[in-house]
């Protein structure tokens, strides 16, 4: 019988991520929570004018596994949403999971600009929260991005060529037009000079 299993990952000042997926065989659900980032259009944009290489630092995202996995296994950690964001290329982005939780080693030759790979080089447990840190986004990605749009990160554990684990895209930052503004409260009166000495509306 084919069940839906989920869990939650809860934090202070954090967005919550409920990860669902379908169970067959062994598959698992886990789940991605952050910290809510902020990239500035504007100074994204100004920075890669000047220097084409400038990057921004993307807020540490935890990803909290639900499957144990072992050595050779593979998590995948994709960016999506709509702001476009890529990954650096210099940049290697690391993953440091609570006691327990084993050690991940990151694959460049396999990661891209959208996604960050990293292979266990041991046994992990189910249910640890792995860090992902030390990631940074390119400006130009950022500063071709609107005003509102979002950054996603999903993660899936693979083994071999069958997922085991998998957390859905949860938003972790939000791209911001410093420059922006809105009307409140319309300054639409008509100055009596004749009746009022300019004083009343």
């Amino acid at each position: 019988m084919t069940q839906l299993k989920k869990t939650q990952s809860v934090g202070a000042a954090v967005i919550a991520a409920l990860g669902f997926a379908l169970i067959v065989g062994d598959a698992n659900a886990a789940a991605v929570t952050a910290a809510a980032g902020k990239f500035s259009k504007q100074f994204a944009q100004r920075t890669a004018a000047v220097t084409a290489g400038s990057t921004s630092v993307l807020p540490n995202v935890t990803i909290t596994t639900a499957a144990a996995s072992i050595s050779g296994d593979r998590m995948t950690i994709t960016l999506g949403g709509t702001a476009g964001a890529q990954f650096a290329s210099v940049n290697a982005s690391t993953l440091a999971c609570a006691g327990g939780g084993g050690t991940w080693t990151y694959v460049a030759a396999s990661s891209t600009a959208t996604t960050r790979v990293f292979q266990a080089d041991g046994a992990t447990d189910a249910g640890r929260a792995c860090t992902l840190g030390a990631s940074t986004l390119t400006n130009a990605s950022l500063g071709a991005a609107t005003s509102g749009q979002t950054i996603t990160v999903a993660a899936t554990i693979a083994r071999d060529v069958t997922t085991i684990d998998s957390a859905p895209a949860q938003t972790v930052a939000t791209v911001v037009d410093q420059f922006s503004a809105t009307v409140a409260l319309a300054f639409n009166g008509i100055i009596d000079y004749s009746s009022s000495d300019g004083r009343q509306f």
